[in-house]
This record gives C-alpha cells, sequence and structure tokens, in this order.
C-alpha cells in the first residue's frame, strides 16, 4: 500500500466521520425545533456555574448557568442566564414550561 492509498483512505474516513457529526447536530436541531411543549411540576434540585474555554480568543473562559429540575424522578438541565440563576433556589417548587432542551418559564 502506498502512500497515496493510505492518504486517501484517511480523507474518506474523516469525510464520513464530518458527514456524521453534520448529521447529528441537524437531528437534534429539529428534534429540538419540533418537540412539543410540556408543562410539568419540578422542583428545584440545584443551580451551578460552568466554566468552558470561549470560542471567542479575547475572553479565555466563558461562563454557563445551569438550573437543574427534578421531574416525575429524572433531572433535566437548562443553561440560563446569570441573572435568571439568582432568582431560582434549591427546593423552590413550582411548573416547569420547557419545549426540547429549551427552558420556557417556571413559576
Amino acid at each position: 500500500m502506498e502512500i497515496y492509498e493510505c492518504f486517501e483512505i484517511i480523507v474518506q474516513v474523516l469525510i464520513w466521520f464530518l458527514a456524521g457529526c453534520w448529521l447529528v447536530a441537524v437531528i437534534r436541531t429539529i428534534k429540538n425545533r419540533y418537540a412539543p411543549l410540556k408543562k410539568e411540576r419540578a422542583v428545584v434540585v440545584d443551580v451551578y456555574k460552568e466554566q468552558r474555554p470561549s470560542r471567542f480568543p479575547q475572553v479565555w473562559k466563558q461562563e454557563l448557568f445551569m438550573v437543574v429540575f427534578e421531574v416525575e424522578k429524572k433531572r433535566l438541565a437548562f443553561p440560563v442566564s446569570d441573572f435568571s440563576a439568582r432568582s431560582y433556589k434549591k427546593g423552590q417548587k413550582g411548573t416547569l414550561c420547557y419545549k426540547g432542551n429549551k427552558l420556557i418559564e417556571f413559576r
């Protein structure tokens, strides 16, 4: 097997891998966009902050605030703004309204 053949196989594997990643992203987007609107009784289990590498080179870290709800013995986590994260308290009960992986409201 020559080096050209090895390079060709590597390129094909890379193309299939990228196509698979793109397909998964498209399916997730469609699934979340057309998910039904759900309203369920929930309890706030946790509110925390994650630090992730930023997409922008000027900013080293990006803060992401997450709220975790318990709904019928399963846990759902949603990203929220820092302003919204301050309004959630552990043990707070209410009605959670969400669509796919997007938090609509919690009362």
